[in-house]
């Protein structure tokens, strides 16, 4: 875990450093809040097999997160795109529904849980 913290450190002060970068941290998707006695966090049950492969539940979880990360960088940049010029600026599918995105239903996609 402690080599993981430090790659995930230097990526983010990549993406800080190089403005076209954006860091995305999944550490709070998979593990959580409390931790073990050495310290070490806690995976969050279900979302991985032998501590080491997504489950088709951890796919989801790490899918609808990836997703709503586009979104935002879609939306930003659009937002950016349309500053001054009094425009509102909306990134969606048109469909209401939170489940469905910009890219279609993430939990309909045809899955192995086997891979």
């Amino acid at each position: 875990w402690p080599s993981i913290q430090i790659i995930n450190q230097n990526l983010q002060k990549f993406c800080q450093k190089h403005g076209s970068f954006r860091f995305f941290d999944a550490s709070p998707l998979f593990f959580q809040d409390k931790t073990a006695n050495d310290k070490t966090p806690l995976l969050k049950p279900g979302l991985l097999k032998d501590h080491k492969y997504l489950t088709l539940e951890g796919h989801k979880v790490w899918g609808r997160a990836i997703v709503k990360e586009v979104k935002s960088i879609l939306f930003d940049a659009k937002s950016k795109e349309q500053e001054g010029t009094g425009e509102d600026v909306m990134v969606t599918n048109g469909d209401d529904d939170d489940d469905d995105d910009i890219f279609g239903s993430y939990d309909e996609m045809d899955y192995n849980d086997d891979v």
